[in-house]
C-alpha cells in the first residue's frame, strides 16, 4: 500500500457503492463474495477483505484529508441484507476522523457536474440536492465535522 501511505489528500467519487476504505468487514466480504460468485474465480474473499480493512488505518494516521463523494445509490446498494447494511451505515463513514467528509450526491443530480459543483469543495460541507429528490441524503457538515443522514428540505438541500 505504498500509494496510500504517501497520499496526503484523497479525492474520491464513488457513485454506486461505499468506498472500499469506508466499508465494514461484513459489507466488504459480501462485495468480494459476489465478485467471486459472478466471475467464478478462486475464493479469496477473506484475504481480500482483510487487505481492504487494513487500508482503514490511514483514516486515523497522519494529517491526511479525505474528500469522499458518494452517489445516493451507495446508500441503497444492498450487500448482505439489513444487518450488514445497518452496520455499514454506522461504520467508518459515520465515525471516521475529523478530516473525513462524505457528502452524497442525489440520484437526480447530473453526475458529471456534481463532484465539481458540490459546495463542500468550497467549504460549506453539504452537497447540493435536487429539488426533485425525496428521501434521505448523506450530508457532511464540515464546520461540525460530522456526517448526517437527513431528509431533503430539512437543511439538506
Amino acid at each position: 500500500m505504498p500509494v496510500y501511505s504517501k497520499t496526503k489528500v484523497f479525492r474520491v467519487w464513488h457513485p454506486t457503492l461505499m468506498w472500499g476504505t469506508l466499508q465494514t468487514a461484513d459489507y466488504a466480504a459480501e462485495t468480494f463474495r459476489q465478485v467471486v460468485d459472478y466471475y467464478e474465480i478462486p475464493d479469496d474473499a477473506e484475504a481480500a477483505t482483510a487487505k481492504r480493512l487494513e487500508r482503514q488505518q490511514y483514516l486515523y494516521q497522519g494529517n491526511r484529508i479525505f474528500n469522499v463523494v458518494l452517489g445516493e445509490q451507495a446508500l441503497y446498494t444492498n450487500f448482505g441484507g439489513p444487518d450488514v447494511m445497518k452496520g455499514q451505515h454506522g461504520g467508518p463513514a459515520h465515525r471516521g476522523p475529523p478530516q473525513l467528509t462524505t457528502p452524497g450526491c442525489p440520484l437526480t443530480s447530473l453526475t458529471h457536474r456534481c463532484p465539481s459543483a458540490c459546495p463542500w469543495q468550497r467549504g460549506t460541507g453539504v452537497c447540493a440536492a435536487s429539488p426533485r429528490l425525496a428521501g434521505p441524503v448523506v450530508a457532511a457538515d464540515a464546520a461540525e465535522r460530522r456526517v448526517v443522514l437527513q431528509e431533503v428540505g430539512q437543511g439538506g438541500g
